[in-house]
């Protein structure tokens, strides 16, 4: 995913996201595996017992919140780019300013459920990435749809202009 502005052998932001997070979710899966060969039992481990021993070390919750976040990311540049294509700076500027937003009022949200459990919290910090995911490309759609009707509204003004121009000159018989 060469971008056609930077130069080469740099890695963008979302490369490098996804190495650090793929490593991250390695590193729980061999620390999990660790743990199921110390914890050695009689009869065969089932899709229930790997949960809860996943599930039972925060590290590991992390790096599976951390991983689906950064899925979620990804499949938000990729709807953006096939949707709607490149961005322009008015675009770019009103999804950054919205995306700071929805942070600090989510993290003033967050503060106030603090003295809540961290498996809580991570499932209403995934909530809210995926609520904010629907808001960026719903501000984009509706930036678009704008330029688009005013785009239309201007050509057919001015096609309007030129048509009655036209009909009022006189015509020669």
């Amino acid at each position: 995913l060469m971008q056609p502005g930077r130069p080469k052998g740099r890695m963008g932001l979302i490369q490098t996201y996804t190495c650090f997070s793929v490593l991250l979710l390695v590193f729980c899966a061999c620390n999990t595996a660790r743990r199921f060969r110390q914890n050695r039992q009689q009869r065969p481990y089932t899709l229930d017992d790997a949960f809860v021993v996943t599930c039972s070390s925060t590290i590991n919750m992390l790096a599976m919140i951390n991983m689906l976040y950064n899925v979620l990311f990804i499949v938000g540049r990729v709807a953006q780019r096939r949707c709607f294509g490149q961005l322009t700076p008015d675009e770019l500027k009103r999804v950054q300013f919205c995306t700071s937003n929805y942070v600090l009022f989510k993290l003033v949200v967050m503060a106030a459920i603090v003295n809540a459990h961290l498996h809580e919290v991570m499932m209403w910090m995934l909530w809210f990435a995926v609520m904010w995911f629907l808001r960026v490309l719903i501000t984009i759609a509706k930036l678009r749809l704008k330029k688009s009707v005013s785009w239309i509204m201007a050509s057919s003004s001015s096609s309007s202009s030129s048509s009655s121009s036209s009909s009022s000159s006189p015509s020669s018989s």
